[in-house]
């Protein structure tokens, strides 16, 4: 998030330089994506077939809920 674009939230980083970054391997980093997205902290966009995937950072407000499951109403 510190190197994102600050207009845009996006960020420009191939899976193997932050891999490369956090000294670890580059499935860790898809998993670790997969936890972002399904709580809802990035999206990710892919504008090609097997090309780049464009990742952005949603705005995070602490008070909001980000489980995908449904909650009734108190």
């Amino acid at each position: 998030g510190i190197n994102s674009d600050n207009s845009t939230g996006e960020s420009f980083y191939k899976l193997k330089s932050i891999a490369e970054y956090f000294n670890v391997s580059e499935r860790t980093i898809s998993n670790w994506f997969k936890e972002l997205l399904k709580l809802r902290l990035i999206e990710r966009y892919q504008l090609e077939f097997n090309g780049v995937s464009h990742t952005y950072l949603n705005v995070y407000d602490p008070g909001k809920s980000r489980s995908l499951t449904s909650r009734k109403p108190l």
